[in-house]
């Protein structure tokens, strides 16, 4: 059960889902991109960030400053939680996202369960280079 604005509901459901645009910054490195809608929680742009086929991150940056992210340990006993996103607007919800991948990837790998996923090497400067053309699709796919 999750707990939302003093409630309590069920798991939350995704109720439309456009077409995913993907990223690939480096081998074994994947970011998806669509826009979505959560039953219960919001709409906006998702971004979820894979290594080596694991989801470790998704980004949902929702209308409202309802923007928030999960990190995934692969740890079965762990649940994700959500991490605020405290920017307002998708632009600066967006710069938010840029900043998470270019600085912190590295370190929110290392929280995972897995040997392999810890102890990727994450190439920052392919990760830079490809931020522009994540920014520009993000924005693309947002209204907020």
């Amino acid at each position: 059960m999750f707990f939302r604005k003093n409630k309590i509901f069920s798991k939350p459901v995704e109720t439309k889902r456009s077409e995913e645009v993907t990223f690939q910054p480096q081998d074994q490195l994947k970011w998806v991109v669509c826009s979505n809608q959560v039953e219960g929680v919001g709409q906006g742009v998702s971004v979820e960030v894979f290594i080596q086929e694991a989801k470790v991150l998704k980004f949902d940056l929702f209308e409202a400053g309802d923007g928030h992210f999960h990190l995934f340990t692969g740890d079965p006993r762990m649940k994700s939680g959500r991490i605020a996103i405290p920017e307002k607007t998708l632009k600066e919800q967006t710069k938010r996202l840029t900043f998470e991948l270019e600085f912190n990837l590295r370190n929110f790998r290392k929280l995972h369960h897995k040997e392999h996923i810890r102890s990727f090497n994450v190439d920052v400067p392919a990760v830079r280079a490809a931020l522009p053309e994540l920014a520009m699709a993000v924005l693309e796919r947002g209204h907020h």
